[in-house]
């Protein structure tokens, strides 16, 4: 406080000698009272003379000099801006991506890329990241053996694959086509949060028609399962655009059901589109679990005479992971090309 108090002091007596004073000249052009800084030396009384009329003209002390620099930092002494909401309504109909922090201008049509993405592991890095992935997945099997452990071990695995496939959303949206390298700060926020947050996309759009069956089944004693199966299916067919909005969103904050109906509106072709890729990525990851895959795989073990356990748990992994990508990546490109089409902004 005393600090503060004298450099308030000599603030003012600074300010009001720069009042009074007049142009520079006399003690503000001496060095060392004896020589002018770019004139001719200067008589010694004439020199002391001049430095008495100007005491306020010389340099502050070294402590005071860097109060005075800090306060001229505006960005320091500013109070701190208030960050807008993740996700936020808009009415404005074309927003340019230089407003929108981190997102990159598509650099080729949507068609082309749509068709790309079955064939991202293509790309070096996004190889390396994708059999990665395989390897994550492998670990399910032995987990699953474990008992307690096993099932603690096996929710934080889903909850980092939960990570990852949200982040290909984000990534893709942005601009990027590798696949993101994914490291875990937090286990809660990380793994945790964002794992029920993955599972939170389903919950929501599938809420509707359980709630519905549960009514019924309450007050009438019967569920009409014609009713329930269509409003399941209209709600999946809006689920990329909750998924969406959480990866980018970061929460299911501002997506209401209006919004997320004008923004698959947004492109309507193209939305089918995704959808229609969605639909072979989910037939993709089905597929191990059909007869006619599990019966292939018996023939080709009884052929070989040997148990071909391991190398199908490979190739399970690899299926769940590809078909996985491919769908989070198209659901990020629909956002990549038609975001300035949407009701909403999420940066």
């Amino acid at each position: 406080d005393a600090d503060s108090g004298e450099a308030g002091d000599w603030l003012a007596v600074f300010a009001q000698a720069e009042h009074d004073a007049g142009p520079a000249g006399g003690a503000d052009r001496l060095r060392d009272g004896t020589t002018s800084a770019d004139g001719p030396p200067v008589d010694e009384a004439e020199a002391s003379g001049a430095a008495r009329a100007f005491p306020t003209r010389t340099r502050p002390p070294e402590g005071e000099a860097k109060l005075l620099d800090f306060a001229d930092k505006d960005d320091i002494i500013a109070p701190p801006a208030r960050l807008p909401p993740r996700v936020r309504e808009t009415s404005r109909d074309e927003i340019a991506d230089e407003d929108r922090g981190g997102i990159t201008e598509a650099t080729k049509p949507y068609w082309i890329e749509l068709i790309g993405s079955f064939l991202f592991f293509l790309d070096g890095g996004s190889f390396v990241t994708f059999i990665i992935i395989i390897l994550v997945n492998l670990w399910t099997v032995p987990l699953s053996f474990a008992g307690l452990f096993g099932l603690v071990g096996l929710l934080l695995i889903s909850g980092y694959l939960c990570t990852f496939y949200m982040t290909v959303i984000l990534e893709t949206a942005s601009g990027e086509d590798e696949l993101p390298n994914v490291w875990i700060s937090s286990v809660l926020d990380d793994v945790i949060l964002s794992g029920l947050r993955f599972v939170g996309t389903w919950i929501v759009v599938l809420l509707p028609a359980v709630l519905f069956a549960l009514i019924e089944y309450v007050n009438l004693g019967t569920v009409h399962w014609t009713v329930v199966t269509l409003m399941a299916v209209v709600g999946l067919f809006f689920w990329p655009v909750v998924i969406l909005g959480v990866a980018i969103g970061g929460s299911f904050h501002g997506l209401w059901p209006l919004r997320i109906m004008r923004t698959a509106a947004a492109a309507p072709l193209a939305y089918l589109a995704m959808c229609a890729v969605l639909l072979i990525a989910a037939g993709l990851n089905a597929m191990p679990h059909m007869q006619f895959y599990q019966d292939a795989a018996k023939s080709l073990a009884g052929t070989t005479g040997q148990s071909l356990f391991w190398l199908m748990m490979v190739v399970n992994s690899a299926i769940s992971a590809y078909s996985t990508i491919v769908a989070m990546r198209v659901i990020g490109l629909y956002y990549r090309h038609y975001k300035h089409k949407f009701p909403w902004v999420a940066e």
